[in-house]
This record gives C-alpha cells, sequence and structure tokens, in this order.
C-alpha cells in the first residue's frame, strides 16, 4: 500500500472511530466515494480495533492479504491436543487463534509466536523461563497461560480463551470504579509475584458476558522481547497510530510510563501509571495522552500533565486525587503500590453518602424486589437452592450476546424493554425506570408519579410505536398497583387504571392489553381498552385453579397471545395459547411446559420464548401462522446457556434484535470475622470470586486455610486457599459429582463424598493430594462429621431404609464403619440437619419443618438429651457447633431472607448477617473460633442484547 493511500486509510479510521458503531457504515458510504477497495481496507480496520482485547497491535499498515493467507493455512492444524479453530487476531506478540482442546473438551486461545524465536535459541530458553513464571498466576481477573506447545519448528502459547468485550469508556463512575477495582486486583496478585504487565490499557483488558474483568497478556511483553538492553524509546522512529510498538520498542504510546518512554528500569509503578491512563479513560471516554503521532504522544507523556477537568462532575474527590497521584510523572512521587489504588477505590464504593444511601434504600427494598418480580412475570419458579450441577456458560456459535446493565446483586434489574426502532432501552430498578439511548449510553431516570410511595416499584411494561411513550406500572406490596403511560420526553405520567397490571401495546399503538388484578393479585382474565384509557372490552377468562401472565399482542395486531398456568404454584405448568380480540379461535402453540415463563412474538412468524429449568434458563423458537395462530414447526432449542434464568423478552420491530433479563445464581464464599464470643460478626468479605461455583466445607487446623469445592475449571475438584491469599491449589481434581467433604478427627485425611448415587461411597485422600481411596458406603446420607483431639471422633448421620429413623453411626477414616451411638425415631418422616459437639458428646438436630421451631441435643454416651426452643426464626437449618461449645451457628430460611445466627445453649438467638443481593446456605467454623466461611448464593439481574437468533 503506497503511503498517499495508506493516509487516506487511516484518515478515514480515525474519523470512523469518533462515530457511533451504528453511524460508522453510513458515513462510510459516504465518504468513500463508491471505492470498494478503500472501504474494505477501512473496515478490516475496524474489525481488527474491534477486536484488538486479545492480543497486542501490529502496526496498522502491516500487509492485511499476506495476513490472510498466512491464517488461512493453519487452519485444523494441530499443536499437541489443540486444534486450530478459527482467527482471533494478528498482532506484533504473534498471531492468535480459536483451538479446540480435544482431552479437556474445551476452547483456548493459541498466541503463535514471532518467528524471531525460531532463529534465536537463547531468546527461546529465556522466554520458557518468563512464561512458567507468568503461568504462576492464579486470579479470578487475570487471563491464565495453560501451557507452551511446539509443532513442526513453530511455537505457541496456550492461553484461556476470554469471551466478552474489550474494556471501554465512559461508563457510568460506579461502573468505571467497579471495573478499575477488579483491575487493581489483577495488577496487586501479578506484583505480589514479581511480575508487571508493562503493556496495561483498554485493549489488553476484557469485561466477559458475566462481568467479570479480565487483564490478557500479562508480563508477556518482557517474556516476549528482550529488554534488558534498555532504549529511550521517546526518541524512537515516528509511526501513526495507537499501536503496540515491538521488536526493540515495547509498550503502548499514550500508556507508557515516563521511565518506560525513556528506557529506564521499570517497576510495579509503571503499572501504577498505566491504570491511572486506564482508570481516566473509563470515567472520561478519552485518553489521558494523545497526539496525531506516536512521537508526539510520548512528548505528551513526558512533558504536558492530564486535563483532570475532563472528569465527570460526579467523580468522587478520593477518585479525581487517586488518578492525580497515578500520573506523577516523577515515580517516586507517584503512588507506589496499585494496593493502595485498590483500597482508595473500595472505601469509595463502599462509604460515601451516595452508596451508602442506596445501601440503606435496597435493605428495605430487598424483599419487595422479589414480590415485585414474581408479579411481574406472575408465578415464576423460585430458583433451585440446592447444590445444582452448572457447567461453564456455553453461549450458541450463531448468537451474539452483549451486555447492557452492569448492575451489582444489590440493585437488580427488574424489568427491561427495547423500543420497536432499537434506539433506547427502558429498565427498571429499585431506583426507578431509566431510559438508555443506545447509540451513545446517555441515560435519564424517569421518577414515580406524585402521589406514589418511594417503596413502591415503578416498572416498565412495554413501548408505545412512536416511540416517546412507555406503558408502565407502579407496584406496591400490599398496596397501590396502577398503569400508567409515560412520556419519555418530559411530561408528566398519566394513570390509566387502578388495581390492574398492563401488559402490551397494539403494533398501531391504539390499544393496550391489560388485566384487572384480583384479591390475590392473580390475573384471570385479559381485557383491551384503547391508548387513552377509553372503551375497555373483556377479551378472555379463565377457570378456576388457572392464572395468566405475559400476554402479547400478534404482529398485526389481530390477535393475543398468552400464557395460560394451571395446577398448584409449586407444581405448575403454563403452555402458551393464543385467541382473536373476542376470545375465540383458541389455539395452543407450545403445549404444558413447567418452564414456561415468558416468550416474544416476532413479526416473520416465529415465537421464541424461554425453556430450561432455574439453572439452566434458555430460548427456543417455534415457527407459527401470524394470522391463524397455529403451529407450522415444531420447537427447536436455539441457545445453549447454563448457570443463569432468562426473562423479560422483548424484541425490536424488525424482529433482528431481542432484549432479555438475564439472572444469575452463584455460588461463593464469603469469609466473616467474629466478636464478641462469636455473638457478633464484622461485615464478611468475599473470599473467592470466581466466575464458578465455589463451596466451603472444611478448615485446616492452624485455621489459616481452607478446602474449598469448585468446578472453575469446568469439572468438580477440591482446592486449598489461605484466608489471606487470593490464589488456591487443587488437591482433588476431576471429580464425578459436587465434593461435599471434611477433615479427619486426626486432619490427616479429606474425606468426601461426590457421587449421586445411593448409597454413596465415602472416600478419602491424604490432605497432601493423592489418589482417592474408598472409605465406606452410606445409605440415605444425611451428613458426616468429625471433631479433634481428644475426642478424635467421626460419625455418619444416614436415615433407615424405610425413613422412619436417623441413625448415628460411628466410623474410622481406615479401618471404615463402627458401631451405632444413636438411633432416632422420624415418624412421620422429617429431613434432619446435625451437627456433632467439639467434645463428641452430643449431636444437634433439627427438622426441617417443624409447627414449633427447636433444636435438639441428643447425647450419644450417657448423659441426657435436651431441647432448645428457638423463638422468631423459623426453619433452621445448617447447624455448626461453636469451637467453644457454647452455641451453635444456624442459618434461618425465611420469606424476608436466609439470616446467619449464632443460638446459645439457652435458645437466644443473635443475628449476625443478612446478606443482600444473595443468600446464606451455611457457614463453617474456624477451629479457633475467629471466622466463619460462609457460603453465600450471590444472585445478579442485568439487560442483555442477543442478534444473530
Amino acid at each position: 500500500m503506497d503511503p498517499q493511500r495508506w493516509r487516506s486509510v487511516e484518515g478515514l479510521f480515525h474519523a470512523a472511530l469518533e462515530r457511533g458503531p451504528e453511524a460508522r457504515q453510513a458515513f462510510l458510504d459516504v465518504a468513500c466515494g463508491g471505492d470498494t477497495d478503500l472501504q474494505r481496507q477501512v473496515e478490516l480496520l475496524l474489525a481488527k480495533e474491534k477486536e484488538a482485547g486479545s492480543f497486542l497491535e501490529t502496526p496498522a499498515i502491516r500487509n492485511m492479504t499476506d495476513t490472510e493467507t498466512a491464517t488461512g493455512a493453519l487452519l485444523g492444524r494441530e499443536f499437541g491436543p489443540y486444534r486450530i479453530v478459527s482467527p482471533l487476531g494478528t498482532g506484533g506478540m504473534g498471531e492468535v487463534y480459536r483451538a479446540h482442546d480435544s482431552k479437556l473438551g474445551r476452547d483456548v486461545a493459541i498466541k503463535i509466536l514471532p518467528d524471531e524465536f525460531a532463529r534465536d535459541p537463547k531468546r527461546l530458553a529465556r522466554f520458557r523461563r518468563e512464561a512458567r513464571t507468568l503461568a504462576s498466576l492464579n486470579h479470578p481477573n487475570i487471563a491464565a497461560i495453560y501451557g507452551l506447545e511446539e509443532s513442526g519448528g513453530m511455537d505457541c502459547l496456550v492461553l484461556e480463551l476470554v469471551e466478552g468485550e474489550t474494556l471501554h469508556g465512559p461508563l457510568p463512575v460506579p461502573t468505571a470504579l467497579d471495573r478499575a477495582r477488579q483491575v487493581a486486583e489483577a495488577l496487586e496478585a501479578a506484583h505480589a509475584k514479581g511480575i508487571i504487565h508493562r503493556d496495561l490499557k483498554p485493549a489488553n483488558v476484557k469485561v466477559t458476558p458475566q462481568g467479570r474483568v479480565k487483564v490478557l497478556d500479562f508480563g508477556l511483553a518482557k517474556a516476549i522481547w528482550r529488554l534488558d538492553e534498555n532504549q529511550d524509546l521517546s526518541r524512537a522512529a515516528d509511526k501513526s497510530g495507537e499501536e503496540t510498538l515491538s521488536g526493540d520498542i515495547v509498550g503502548t504510546p499514550g500508556y507508557m510510563s515516563p521511565e518506560q518512554a525513556r528506557g529506564k528500569e521499570v517497576d510495579e509503578r509503571t503499572d501504577v501509571w498505566a491504570f491511572g491512563c486506564l482508570l481516566y479513560e473509563l470515567l472520561t471516554g478519552k485518553r489521558a495522552f494523545h497526539s496525531e503521532s506516536n512521537q508526539d504522544t510520548m512528548a505528551a507523556v513526558l512533558e504536558r500533565e492530564p486535563d483532570l477537568k475532563t472528569l465527570p462532575s460526579k467523580t468522587p474527590a478520593p477518585v479525581r486525587e487517586l488518578v492525580r497521584q497515578c500520573l506523577q510523572k516523577d515515580a517516586g512521587r507517584r503512588l507506589q503500590r496499585i494496593s493502595d489504588a485498590r483500597r482508595t477505590i473500595e472505601e469509595v464504593q463502599h462509604g460515601s453518602k451516595r452508596w451508602r444511601v442506596a445501601a440503606v434504600a435496597t435493605a428495605g427494598l430487598a424483599m419487595v424486589a422479589i414480590g415485585a418480580a414474581l408479579w411481574l412475570r406472575g408465578p415464576v419458579r423460585a430458583p433451585d437452592r440446592s447444590l445444582p450441577k452448572i457447567p461453564a456458560s456455553v453461549p450458541s456459535a450463531e448468537l451474539t450476546q452483549k451486555r447492557l446493565t452492569f448492575n451489582s446483586s444489590e440493585n437488580p434489574v427488574g424489568s427491561a424493554e427495547i423500543s420497536p426502532d432499537g434506539k433506547y432501552l427502558a429498565y427498571s430498578d429499585p431506583a426507578g425506570i431509566h431510559v438508555r439511548l443506545l447509540s451513545t449510553g446517555e441515560e435519564r431516570l424517569i421518577p414515580r408519579p406524585a402521589g406514589v410511595p418511594a417503596g413502591a416499584f415503578w416498572v416498565v411494561d412495554s413501548w408505545f410505536r412512536d416511540g416517546t411513550q412507555l406503558l408502565a406500572d407502579t407496584f406496591e406490596v400490599g398496596g397501590q398497583k396502577s398503569i400508567w403511560t409515560v412520556s419519555v420526553v418530559g411530561q408528566s405520567p398519566r394513570e390509566l387504571r387502578e388495581n390492574a397490571k398492563g401488559h402490551k401495546v397494539s403494533p398501531d399503538g391504539l390499544h393496550i392489553a391489560f388485566s384487572p388484578l384480583g384479591a390475590s393479585d392473580e390475573m384471570r382474565e385479559v381485557w383491551v381498552v384503547g391508548s387513552q384509557g377509553d372503551n375497555p372490552q373483556k377479551v378472555l377468562a379463565v377457570g378456576e385453579n388457572e392464572w395468566l401472565t405475559r400476554v402479547q399482542w400478534s404482529p398485526d395486531g389481530q390477535r393475543l397471545a398468552y400464557i395460560r398456568t394451571q395446577g398448584s404454584s409449586d407444581q405448575s405448568k403454563g403452555s402458551i395459547e393464543t385467541c382473536d380480540l373476542k376470545g375465540a379461535g383458541r389455539t395452543v402453540v407450545v403445549p404444558a411446559d413447567p418452564s414456561l415463563s415468558d416468550f416474544w412474538w416476532l413479526p416473520e412468524g416465529r415465537i421464541v420464548y424461554e425453556s430450561g429449568d432455574s439453572n439452566d434458563g434458555n430460548l427456543s423458537q417455534i415457527a407459527i401462522d401470524n394470522r391463524a395462530g397455529t403451529p407450522t414447526g415444531k420447537p427447536k432449542h436455539i441457545t445453549e446457556w447454563a448457570g443463569s434464568n432468562v426473562g423479560n423478552l422483548s424484541a425490536t420491530a424488525d424482529g433482528r434484535r431481542l432484549v432479555l433479563r438475564k439472572q444469575t445464581y452463584q455460588f461463593q464464599v464469603y469469609l466473616g470475622e467474629l466478636a464478641a464470643g462469636g455473638m457478633r460478626m464484622k461485615p464478611p468479605q468475599r473470599l473467592t470470586n470466581s466466575e464458578a461455583n465455589e463451596w466451603p466445607t472444611a478448615w485446616t487446623s492452624d485455621s489459616k486455610a481452607m478446602w474449598i469445592a469448585s468446578n472453575r475449571n469446568g469439572t468438580y475438584s477440591i482446592y486449598k486457599q489461605g484466608i489471606s491469599q487470593q490464589t488456591s491449589e487443587p488437591v482433588i481434581t476431576g471429580l464425578p459429582d459436587i465434593p461435599f467433604f471434611r477433615l479427619s478427627a486426626d486432619a490427616a485425611w479429606i474425606l468426601f463424598v461426590a457421587s449421586p448415587n445411593n448409597p454413596v461411597p465415602l472416600m478419602r485422600v491424604p490432605v497432601s493430594g493423592g489418589l482417592p481411596q474408598l472409605v465406606l458406603e452410606i445409605r440415605n446420607l444425611v451428613d458426616f462429621r468429625c471433631v479433634p483431639a481428644p475426642a478424635s471422633l467421626c460419625v455418619i448421620s444416614e436415615m433407615s431404609p424405610d425413613k422412619k429413623q436417623l441413625i448415628i453411626t460411628a466410623f474410622d477414616p481406615v479401618k471404615g464403619r463402627g458401631r451405632v451411638l444413636r438411633t432416632i425415631e422420624n415418624d412421620p418422616p422429617h429431613p434432619y440437619t446435625s451437627g456433632l459437639s467439639p467434645d463428641g458428646s452430643t449431636v444437634a438436630v433439627s427438622h426441617a419443618e417443624e409447627p414449633r421451631i427447636h433444636i435438639r441435643l441428643l447425647a450419644l454416651s450417657g448423659g441426657s438429651d435436651r431441647e432448645i426452643d428457638v423463638k422468631g426464626w423459623p426453619f433452621i437449618t445448617s447447624i455448626d457447633w461453636s469451637p467453644d461449645g457454647k452455641g451453635l451457628h444456624c442459618v434461618s430460611h425465611s420469606p424476608k431472607g436466609n439470616t446467619l445466627l449464632y443460638i446459645d445453649l439457652q435458645g437466644n438467638a443473635h443475628m449476625l448477617w443478612q446478606s443482600k443481593g444473595g443468600g446464606v446456605n451455611w457457614s463453617v467454623p474456624s477451629p479457633d473460633g475467629r471466622y466463619l466461611a460462609i457460603l453465600v448464593t450471590v444472585t445478579n439481574s442485568n439487560v442483555w442484547m442477543v442478534e444473530g437468533f
């Protein structure tokens, strides 16, 4: 490509970048003046810019034809167990491909290393040493290095494949701080191992569909290119664009620290500088240092100060000061440790007045949110709080997903709908209804109507056709319920009907479908009313033990579709049916299905609907005759998501984009520090932060570490993790089911069960790791426990074959089953939970369901039994004795949420913690009585856009 041609491509490329993604195509159609080759070159650069997060870019002027030819030659090639599937990108640090791991059945990223390595054995040997160090990084916010492979004289790195978008700004201040905090945590973990990134920038950070930040290419700049011969990069030959410099020059202009640009020695403070640049860009959407050329950009880094006045007005003062400290040109005056940056952000997130007010409001609204969600969607499956089998999420290959909201677990999205033209998203959360312009991210909050209580939910039902009005509801648990029309251009909301639930506006915008609400808020009728609330007409009614949810219009507005649900609330089945506007001509589109809760009627003759259980909500579709409302094909499963519950579907008028609300349920470990003899607890801190599920059940005897079960690598395994560490080491891997485990009385064995069979095999493995060995088999297992010396006792709790007795039996990890210690009558049968006292003398048991809540203390040898009445706390589960034997740590399940309690032996209950945005499942006290490891279900609810379905 000649220089003149390149200048044209480069100019158009940067001009297009300044426009939103939706406006770029129209701009290029005009600006390229019919020059299809010119337009193709610019579009290739734009595509490359979008993909740049998974590799470090080469100079943009690199010959694209050569790259494409080389890429095609590698497709299908194998490197060990890895088969190349498709290209991901090309960079100065190598070409990157998607590959499939045939051994573990997962996809990975393969980075083919530059040709320089084949010609320099010393460099390759040094790189391999560096790669081993980099592979030691194990942190949820760092993309992992899996290995180094060689085939046919070609070397490659095997990397974690991170799905998602590269980091970009501007973002709302809370979102920007959350992203920056995760980046800081990744840097902090790497710096603790002496590893510096050296090329931190937004393009090297990805945000997964679950909202997890992943920092890419950690330390590869040093590993791949020689940095022992420092050079003054500020005097380097000029290049155009914002690419990563390679070969003799390492780093990205605009993010390189002054000492890095001058070729001086660097340490973790160079990453602190880059972090400051990244935080500035997240908040402003602009680079802190940027000019037309690399040379001018590096001059700006060395000579000019960033314009802190461009930070948003809502930026907290401590964050402004943090940016200033990170971008001090003198490394000695700069913020010295990234951990200080992380702490500053955490203090702002948890300590500012704005965040405190939100937390207080959310605490009061948490259960109202559950009620509102149930009311909005009708009878909804409660999430399964048992330990689920949740594999890693695998999206359909044909679909693209984009996350639109990033609300925290304490601020869930309750409803959402995209406007017919696809320009706007309306969604609700405890603050109210938000309307966002999708092209720019600009957003405004629509306040509740005057007179509506602050505690009432203000939720989205439907857009009117012109995109200037919404149909919305107000809902107060036990109180007011009304339908409103809401202007998004500033006019006051207008109430249409009281004691009713709105559904959808007709395609022509002239009619509204709604349901009157009965005494129990059940919807048994569908009515149609004019857009001004006039001329109401009853269309449909259902019989006893039936109710209606999610009413939709056909694309031509001549029919209604609805979900008719039958049966009790815990055994209900819903079917998608249609009828005409007089309630006649009823048809069944999707027969009775217990998983049905939402659907959308697309214009080309398809209905897309939710299918799957509470942990694996997915989408299916069925072809339909738009006029007759009859199915014309068979249902087809179109997604393979896992670990989520989807609903609140809506689509654009052309049917090309679908928006949905996705709820995820994830088990994580929290660590709480006890006080006042175990009767109080400091606010727990999250110990694990992976995208998988993590379960704690055993501590080391010194209380400094615990064993955690996890499916983080796609299979169930047991890991050991220190309470002051962010990394863990595997002890047992590749288990067939969720492992439930304890530590033996002598602390020599991990005892675990990991099988769905009955009887279940109880296995043992040395605490240092090794092959599992069978101890014994247990039929109808309830629990097993061990207490250390002086008692040195292990017991099994199991139900008799007829379930009428609870049998407690001693066992030895080496010798197997021992004598029966106690038999407890269980008639009528009830599930039990149990706990063994530290001295081995008593088992505490509780029925899962009893009209009078009490805990029974049963003597195992001599002594007498006792009962502890627990007043005010229903459904006591998960009993663990405190290490001093003076009380019990339990969980109470109630409609108000799960609460962690300390119950003394007189029955006095002390509330330790009630989590927000999640549920407490169980706790495990440390042997020294100082900590509780707590299993918490973290629930998130956010809006996603799906295209290509």
